[in-house]
């Protein structure tokens, strides 16, 4: 199949066909069958852009995320029973999601999650922006103004910067650890825990996030993110 797959996507509206193919719902449910009957610990990962885990259901909108995985709208109910899965992880997709999309995205993770299981978000920290802002003289301040500046074509000072953050990617709401943590208990979590960049008490979550690895500095990936984890009671 990911050879016909490949053939398939060479030619001029070989993608545009495929999509239709990947979003229809007989599609996505003999996947899902076929994982879920498969897996002994099935995860989940919402958004997985082209960091495609290796076990996990890996799930998104574009060719690159269904092709190896489904297609999934986090903004729209999920087509998984409840209690499906022991792992719910997302990187650097929640900052794009409008409140009520960000809100589904909860409280559907909650649901197809099993009791006692675990949902990891990895976004952006609006504390960091606010750190910039005001301390943009710190060494490692200076590097990411301006690595980010030069990339975005701005000048490099912490103004553009930062303008550039909330406008640029399709983000919608940057967070902080406070807000974060209300929408998850609201939605039902216990147990939250604030972790690293690829680190996890949990073995199925270490070394998950993906978001470095594409090119993107690891000192400046850390400085953005934070991650939490999050228990289903």
């Amino acid at each position: 199949m990911k050879k016909i797959v490949r053939f398939i996507a060479r030619f001029k509206y070989g993608r545009f066909l495929l999509m239709k193919l990947f979003k229809t719902d007989l599609w996505r449910k003999r996947r899902i069958k076929k994982y879920l009957s498969n897996a002994q610990e099935p995860k989940l990962q919402i958004g997985c852009g082209g960091n495609h885990l290796e076990g996990w259901l890996n799930t998104g909108i574009t060719f690159v995320e269904t092709r190896a995985g489904i297609y999934l709208d986090a903004g729209k109910p999920f087509p998984f029973p409840d209690g499906s899965f022991d792992y719910v992880f997302s990187e650097h997709l929640f900052e794009h999601l409008t409140y009520p999309q960000a809100m589904n995205m909860l409280k559907e993770s909650y649901r197809v999650l099993k009791p006692g299981g675990v949902m990891r978000i990895a976004t952006p920290n609006l504390r960091f922006l606010m750190s910039l802002y005001q301390e943009p003289e710190k060494p490692l301040h200076k590097e990411y103004i301006k690595y980010t500046a030069k990339n975005g074509g701005l000048p490099p000072t912490v103004v553009f910067v930062i303008n550039r953050f909330h406008t640029a990617w399709g983000h919608q709401i940057v967070y902080d650890k406070e807000t974060l943590s209300n929408l998850l208990l609201e939605t039902g979590y216990k147990d939250l825990c604030w972790c690293e960049v690829s680190q996890s008490k949990h073995s199925a979550l270490m070394d998950v996030e993906g978001h470095f690895k594409s090119g993107f500095p690891a000192e400046f990936n850390q400085l953005e993110t934070m991650i939490v984890e999050a228990t289903k009671r």
